[in-house]
C-alpha cells in the first residue's frame, strides 16, 4: 500500500522546478500529470501520465484526504495533489512553476484505490500540527471522531482499573506474602 506523507513528500520536494508540457524529469521539469505520477510513483504506485487517464483511475470522493487528486474539467484538463488545509501542490501552466498553493475554481477529488490516507500527525518546526495533518484531523467524521474518543475512554478507563487492581489487592498481597517469606527465614 502507498503512502500519502511519501507522496507529498516527492511533490513537495519538487517546489520551485518549472512546468514544462509533457515533462516529468525530478528538480528539471514537470507538467501536471508529470508531476503527480512521479510523486506516486515514490510510493509505488504507478499512474499513467495523463489527468485525464489519472481521472479514469480515481475513485471519486466528496472530501479529499491528503494525497489524494485533485481535478478540473470532466474529462480531466489539469490534475494537483491535495495537501490539505485547502492546499494543492501543483505544476499549474507554462511559465509557471512547482508550487502549493490554495484550491481553486470548482474541482473534483479522487482517491487512488491502494494509498493509505491516514497520515499521522507531524508537528511542524513550531511545534504545531503541519496543515495537512491538522486538516486531515479535522476531516474526520462526527462518528468516526466519536469511536476514536470512546476507545481512548475506553482504554483510559481499563488502564486506571489495572492501576486500582494492583495497588488495592495485588500490590498488598505480595507485599504480605512476601513478609509471610521473611518471617520464616
Amino acid at each position: 500500500m502507498g503512502s500519502a506523507a511519501a507522496i507529498l513528500s516527492s511533490a513537495l520536494a519538487q517546489l520551485g522546478v518549472p512546468y514544462v508540457f509533457g515533462a516529468e524529469t525530478p528538480g528539471t521539469a514537470f507538467d501536471c500529470s508529470g508531476l503527480t505520477r512521479y510523486a506516486y510513483a515514490a510510493a509505488g504506485i504507478q499512474l499513467p501520465h495523463s489527468a485525464q487517464a489519472q481521472q479514469s483511475m480515481a475513485v471519486p470522493v466528496s472530501s479529499p484526504a491528503p494525497g489524494d487528486l485533485v481535478f478540473w474539467g470532466a474529462p480531466a484538463y489539469h490534475v494537483a495533489i491535495y495537501a490539505g488545509d485547502g492546499q494543492i501542490v501543483s505544476a499549474p501552466q507554462p511559465g509557471d512553476v512547482v508550487k502549493r498553493s490554495a484550491i481553486w475554481g470548482s474541482p473534483t477529488y479522487g482517491h487512488i484505490p491502494g494509498v493509505d490516507t491516514a497520515i499521522a500527525p507531524v508537528l511542524n518546526a513550531g511545534g504545531a500540527l503541519s496543515s495537512w495533518s491538522s486538516d486531515l484531523l479535522t476531516s474526520l467524521t462526527g462518528s468516526a471522531r466519536g469511536i476514536v474518543i470512546e476507545v481512548a475512554v475506553i482504554g483510559l478507563g481499563l488502564a486506571l482499573a489495572g492501576l486500582g487492581l494492583y495497588r488495592g489487592v495485588i500490590s498488598p498481597a505480595t507485599s504480605a506474602s512476601r513478609r509471610g517469606a521473611m518471617e520464616l527465614i
